[in-house]
C-alpha cells in the first residue's frame, strides 16, 4: 500500500510539472504574439502618419503654387497691365496691403470667407470622390516686401540679385555676411591688416585649420533708367547736369578694424589709370557678433545717384563669395532709415485629415534680368578651333584643365 501511494504522489507531481510547462509556454507564446501584433500596429500607425504627413505637405505646396500665381498677378498690376481690370488689380493690391489667411483662396475662388481651400484628387467639379483624401490648405499668407533679403553663396559662386523697394527711395545697401556653423563651431579668424591686392586662397585660410575666415565679397552695383547701351557701363557720364554711374564694383575685405561704410563713388574701378583699382576695401568684422549667432561682417554701401530724375532705381547687386561659402543678408536704407526690400515670401499650412504641415518659402522672380550663359568655379581651359568642315578639340581635358 505504501509503495502504491508513493507512485500516485510521483504521478501527480509529474502532472503538475507538465501543467506548469504548458502554462508558461502558453504565456511565452502569448507575449511574443502580443509583442508582434503591437509592432505591426505601431508600424501601420507610423506608415499612416507618414502618409498623412506627406499628404499635408503636398497640400501646403499646392497653396504655395496658387500663391505664386497670385504674386505674378500682383506684380503685373503694380507695373500696369491690360490682363486684369482696374477692379481686379485694386482688389489684389488691397489683399497684399492687409495679408490674411484667406487671401489666396479669395484670389482663386473670388469668395471672401474663412473656409479652407480643398485639394482635388481628380479633375472636374469638387465632389465627394475628388475630396476622398480629405486634403486642403487652410492658411496661406503671401508677403511682397520684407525688412531684409537673405541668400546662401557657395565658395566661388556669383549671383545677380534684383534690388527693388516697391517705389520707396533708397541710397544705401547694407550687406552682412558669414554666420557661425553650429555643427563645426569653429572660432573666427580675422586678418588684422589691410590688403593692397587680393591674396591667394592658401594664404587666406590654411587647409585643416581649426578656425575659419569669412570670404572676401565681390559686390557690383548695376543700375539703369530703362534704356541703355553696353557703352553706358564703361565709365561715369554727365546726365541731367550731374555725374552718374551705371555700375560700380568693390572687393570687401574682412578685417578687425575696417570701415563700417564705403562710398561707391570714391573711385572709378573701371579706369585702368586709377591707383586704387586693385585694392580691396577693409570692412569691420566683429568676433562677438559672430559668437552670438549674428553676422560677422557688415558694411553700408553708399550708392551712386539714381539715373532718373524721379529717384526711382532699377538696380541689381551682383555678389560673389571668394575663398569660402557664406550666408548673406541685404538691407536697404534711405540715409539711416530702413526701407523695405522686395523679397516675396509664402507661408502655407496644409492639412490631410487631422494632420497639419506648414512650409515657408522665399520666391524670386526669374527671367526679368540678365544672367550669364555659364559660370565657371575653378579653372577654365579654352583651346579649340573650328573650320568650315571640321572641329579641332585641342589639348584641354576635363581632368586636367
Amino acid at each position: 500500500m505504501v509503495g502504491e501511494m508513493g507512485k500516485d504522489k510521483q504521478t501527480r507531481q509529474r502532472g503538475a510539472v507538465s501543467i506548469f510547462v504548458v502554462v508558461f509556454s502558453a504565456l511565452f507564446v502569448t507575449i511574443i504574439t502580443v509583442s508582434f501584433v503591437g509592432l505591426m500596429i505601431r508600424g501601420q500607425q507610423q506608415a499612416a502618419s507618414a502618409d498623412l504627413s506627406n499628404s499635408a505637405y503636398d497640400s501646403a505646396l499646392a497653396g504655395v503654387e496658387d500663391a505664386k500665381r497670385m504674386l505674378l498677378k500682383y506684380r503685373q498690376c503694380l507695373r500696369g497691365t491690360t490682363d486684369y481690370t482696374v477692379a481686379q488689380c485694386n482688389e489684389v493690391k488691397a489683399m497684399f496691403a492687409s495679408p490674411s489667411c484667406n487671401m489666396v483662396r479669395r484670389n482663386v475662388t473670388g469668395i471672401n470667407d474663412n473656409q479652407e481651400m480643398p485639394i482635388q484628387s481628380s479633375t472636374g467639379s469638387v465632389d465627394s470622390n475628388s475630396k476622398a483624401l480629405d486634403q486642403a490648405y487652410t492658411c496661406v499668407i503671401v508677403g511682397y516686401t520684407a525688412e531684409e533679403k537673405e541668400l546662401q553663396l557657395r565658395d566661388g559662386e556669383t549671383v545677380l540679385v534684383p534690388i527693388e523697394s516697391n517705389g520707396s527711395s533708397y541710397n544705401k545697401i547694407s550687406i552682412s555676411w558669414f554666420t557661425k556653423d553650429p555643427l563645426t563651431n569653429l572660432n573666427l579668424n580675422l586678418p588684422s591688416g589691410g590688403a593692397t591686392e587680393l591674396p591667394t586662397k592658401s594664404a587666406w585660410m590654411a587647409v585643416g585649420a581649426n578656425n575659419t575666415r569669412p570670404p572676401i565679397i565681390r559686390a557690383q552695383w548695376i543700375q539703369h533708367s530703362g534704356t541703355f547701351s553696353a557703352s553706358d557701363f564703361d565709365s561715369d557720364k554727365t546726365e541731367n547736369f550731374k555725374t552718374v554711374a551705371n555700375t560700380k564694383s568693390v572687393f570687401l575685405y574682412p578685417n578687425t578694424a575696417g570701415l563700417p561704410a564705403y562710398d561707391l563713388n570714391t573711385v572709378d574701378d573701371r579706369n585702368a589709370a586709377s591707383p586704387a583699382i586693385k585694392a580691396p576695401v577693409a570692412v569691420n568684422c566683429s568676433t562677438s557678433q559672430y559668437n552670438f549667432g549674428g553676422y560677422a561682417c557688415t558694411v553700408d554701401l553708399n550708392l551712386p545717384d539714381p539715373i532718373s530724375n524721379t529717384g526711382v532705381r532699377t538696380g541689381y547687386l551682383q555678389l560673389g563669395a571668394v575663398y569660402n561659402a557664406s550666408k548673406i543678408r541685404i538691407k536697404l536704407k534711405n540715409t539711416n532709415d530702413p526701407v523695405p526690400i522686395v523679397a516675396p515670401s509664402i507661408d502655407s499650412t496644409g492639412r490631410a485629415n487631422d494632420l497639419f504641415r506648414r512650409v515657408r518659402v522665399g520666391v524670386s522672380f526669374t527671367g526679368e534680368y540678365p544672367r550669364a550663359n555659364f559660370e565657371v568655379n575653378g579653372n577654365l581651359c579654352k583651346d579649340f578651333a573650328v573650320t568650315n568642315d571640321s572641329y579641332l578639340p585641342g589639348s584641354c581635358r576635363e581632368d586636367n584643365p
